[in-house]
């Protein structure tokens, strides 16, 4: 059976990644855990007597605030096991199903990575996605989860919901810290995986429940969020899109930056 470590990127909220964990926890049978906390003002989670219940956990304290691509690379590099499996704080495994994740990758070495059906709780299940080129930007968006096979494809393995092959990972130099703090970092690692030939696939029988309370949302300006998303797309498209594409691009950024222009004058 292969090793698996779970990595669990903590930002303010602690009281959700206290329930988060306390529910997580009974089902991580025996795993090793990284707790890595990025709000340096928080208190020190390493302290916090209530995080003993589960003796396997390794916490990191950053002495600055690095955001969510640094913070996970950070936690991805210092794990030994084979896999690394990425919970976020509003994600509550419903059960063992993910260990059914592993033996996939036992049998098929070119598998990458495997994201886990998200269930909000009004019975909306999500974590199958697309990307597509439209408009001279590259998307994402949902994808419908069909019935019969267990494993899809899907556009890429979500970052707080996902099982990773680490040695593929490192490979790749993880998440490209250039889309910190957050948005779109998850699907271009995903790309370039998929570039190197190898799979991501979408699991409908791993399943957790996503609460949804977004951290991005609570604590960071909804224009600044706004603004980081797109530009991500742009940084995406311009590292991902064709020598076609990125020409419809550069039109689609000189009519944006004349709107603009004209609107300010």
């Amino acid at each position: 059976m292969l090793s698996v470590t779970i990595i669990i990127p903590v930002y303010k909220k602690l009281d959700l990644f206290a329930e988060s964990f306390f529910n997580n926890s009974k089902f991580f049978d025996n795993s090793q855990v990284i707790i890595i906390n990025d709000d340096p003002a928080s208190e020190n989670l390493q302290i916090d007597s209530r995080f003993s219940i589960y003796p396997k956990t390794t916490f990191i304290q950053n002495d600055k605030n690095l955001g969510f691509s640094k913070s996970v690379n950070k936690a991805v590099k210092s794990a030994k096991t084979d896999l690394v499996t990425l919970l976020n704080t509003d994600v509550f495994l419903k059960d063992m199903s993910w260990q059914k994740a592993l033996n996939c990758f036992e049998q098929d070495s070119k598998l990458f990575a495997i994201s886990f059906s998200q269930d909000d709780g009004t019975g909306n299940v999500t974590g199958r996605n697309r990307i597509y080129f439209k408009n001279g930007l590259i998307h994402h968006s949902t994808l419908s989860i069909s019935s019969g096979t267990d494993l899809l494809e899907t556009g890429w393995a979500e970052g707080g919901s996902a099982i990773f092959r680490k040695s593929m990972w490192d490979e790749l130099g993880g998440f490209d810290e250039n889309f910190s703090p957050f948005y779109w970092e998850d699907v271009d690692l995903s790309y370039r995986a998929k570039v190197n030939g190898w799979k991501v696939l979408f699991s409908k029988e791993v399943k957790v429940l996503h609460r949804h309370e977004s951290t991005i949302g609570s604590f960071f300006d909804k224009e600044k969020v706004k603004e980081t998303a797109f530009a991500h797309q742009v940084y995406f498209t311009k590292k991902h899109a064709s020598a076609v594409q990125k020409i419809s691009l550069h039109f689609f950024l000189a009519k944006l930056w004349l709107k603009n222009t004209i609107k300010k004058s």
